[in-house]
């Protein structure tokens, strides 16, 4: 009895210390709650006023007091009307300052330099719209930032004793750079599909790039002078088309350049121009039958359009000034994305492709590979293909040609043969009059053989090895002299069906990089593992033939030795 009692009390006691424990907490947390909800009530005004009725505001912009007032609603550069200002921003910053709070408030401050305020970064003047239809202004001192608080110290008007800690929030819409509040335009947009012609004109690496408008393909005239074509690289033009149009300016600089040698724009780092095309509407009329009325529909037209991009002078942060189409507006634009365009080593864009020659427009193929010679020519047939009613005709004539023979055999008599052949030709004669009226153009089709020395290779192997023939690419082309002492370990002379060649020699140039040289005037230096491989293919393919004519011979002579 007496051991219950005493785990009873123990017991009582232990709950009495958890309520007593959870009392405590919940007290504790009520009076942190408390604590800073008196500090948000301890929030001081600095200052107040409705945003509409803010006229203008004054403060430091690149070490020069700006002001920018509102005229008939809008924002405006007080000493330059003409000025572009961002409406958005102007109002955005007029919010922000209109109502200042301060976390905290510093009185009695004896040395301003402790906060910056005894030259402050800043002065803000803010213009209001009093009651009785004056005007009221406020003076905000702005000293330094408390970098780990992201608050700013400032002061008020004449006071040189009291300073307040704001938000950053209230204060950094007003330390920007002038163009910060200027409404600057965007980079022309242009669609990548559309554009047929970049040209580009600087003291080193001009160009033009032009896309032929049967083929699709493009093509790159380094010297335009002589306006010798290259056949460009299809993914590098693709690449260049697509960062033109995802060109876009860095910054606003100036609305209104007076002075084009301020820019470098006199005498132009590079001149780009884009030819592309852009759908407009158009409208048309279109008059109902009384006449009463026009209604007018309108329709989508491609329009020729040409941009011009100016690069002027190096400007700050890596980049250079711009400008578009004569305007007078400059923007910067980033080296890294007008490197896409100019200054680029025009032979990196030609195409690496040897010689590209479609199998369907090959004639033949004179090969000489260290002093063997072979020919391979295309044989294309037209033939006639058959149906089932083709067949069945052939099949019936054979029939008659039989019974003819039969009859023949057989002693038929002149007479009766003739009589034969008259009810034929009737016969005949009806048949083709049926046949021309129902019968219309035969299908064809074209069957070609690829023949080594006049005799037929498997097309198959052909195949094989003239993709890789036509595909092969070089890394680099050589643009100074090559003059080989030796002899080509391998030539290839193409010939087109419109009666055209091209003549390819293959020698080897370095322990890394055979060289293909295209009518003795491109060079283009290709991987030696890439040679070896076409060497290969084409030696397996004279091989399977090889193979090939001994069978048929193995072949030819058991059926000689059976007989």
């Amino acid at each position: 009895m007496k051991n219950k009692t005493v785990k009873l009390v123990l017991a009582i006691v232990v709950l009495g210390m958890v309520t007593g424990g959870y009392f405590g907490v919940k007290s504790y947390v009520a009076g942190q709650e408390k604590e800073e909800e008196e500090q948000e009530e301890e929030k001081t005004n600095v200052f107040e006023a409705q945003t509409d009725n803010i006229k203008s505001l004054k403060f430091m912009i690149e070490e020069k007091e700006v002001t920018f007032m509102k005229e008939d609603g809008l924002w405006v550069k007080e000493d330059e009307k003409d000025f572009p200002v961002d409406q958005d921003v102007l109002d955005s910053a007029a919010s922000n300052i209109s109502s200042v709070d301060a976390d905290r408030v510093l009185d009695d401050v004896e040395d301003l330099s402790e906060y910056g305020l005894d030259s402050p970064e800043n002065t803000i003047t803010v213009t209001v719209e009093s009651e009785d239809d004056g005007e009221e202004s406020v003076v905000l001192r702005v000293g330094m930032l408390n970098d780990s608080t992201s608050q700013y110290y400032i002061g008020k008007d004449e006071d040189k004793s009291t300073v307040y800690v704001v938000s950053n929030t209230v204060i950094s819409s007003f330390m920007n750079d002038l163009y910060d509040y200027a409404e600057s335009q965007d980079f022309p947009t242009v669609d990548s599909s559309t554009i047929s012609k970049v040209t580009v004109e600087q003291e080193k690496n001009s160009y033009v790039a032009e896309k032929n408008e049967d083929t699709g393909l493009w093509d790159i005239i380094s010297d335009v002078s002589d306006g010798n074509k290259e056949k460009a690289d299809s993914a590098k033009m693709s690449s260049l088309t697509s960062s033109v149009a995802s060109m876009e300016y860095e910054s606003f600089v100036d609305y209104n350049c007076t002075d084009e040698k301020e820019y470098g724009f006199d005498n132009p780092y590079a001149v780009v121009t884009i030819d592309y095309e852009e759908e407009e509407e158009t409208e048309t009329d279109e008059d109902d039958d009384t006449n009463e009325e026009t209604e007018e529909e309108t329709e989508p037209v491609m329009i020729q359009k040409k941009l011009v991009l100016t690069v002027g002078n190096e400007a700050e942060s890596d980049s250079r000034y711009v400008s578009v189409d004569g305007s007078n507006q400059v923007y910067t634009m980033s080296n890294d994305l007008l490197s896409t365009v100019i200054d680029k080593d025009v032979s990196a864009m030609w195409d690496m492709t040897v010689n590209y020659l479609s199998i369907n427009d090959l004639d033949s193929l004179d090969i000489d590979l260290n002093g063997q010679k072979n020919t391979i020519d295309v044989s294309r047939e037209t033939v006639v293909i058959e149906d089932e009613s083709t067949k069945e005709a052939e099949s019936s004539e054979e029939m008659e040609d039989s019974a003819e023979e039969t009859a023949d055999s057989s002693g038929t008599t002149e007479d009766s043969a003739e009589e034969t052949a008259d009810s034929s030709e009737i016969t005949e004669d009806s048949s083709d009059e049926t046949a021309d009226d129902e019968e219309s153009e035969p299908e064809t089709e074209t069957v070609i053989t690829y023949l080594l020395n006049g005799e037929k290779l498997d097309d198959i192997d052909f195949t094989t090895f003239y993709n890789k023939l036509i595909n092969i690419s070089g890394q680099k082309r050589l643009t100074e002299e090559y003059s080989p002492e030796d002899n080509p370990e391998m030539r290839i002379v193409f010939h087109s069906l419109d009666n055209a060649s091209v003549n390819v020699d293959f020698y080897e140039y370095d322990v890394n990089y055979y060289a293909a040289v295209v009518d003795n005037e491109k060079v283009y230096l290709l991987n030696k593992m890439n040679f070896k491989e076409l060497r290969s293919s084409y030696e397996e393919m004279l091989a399977e033939d090889d193979d090939s004519s001994d069978s048929d011979v193995n072949h030819t002579n058991a059926e000689s030795e059976d007989e």
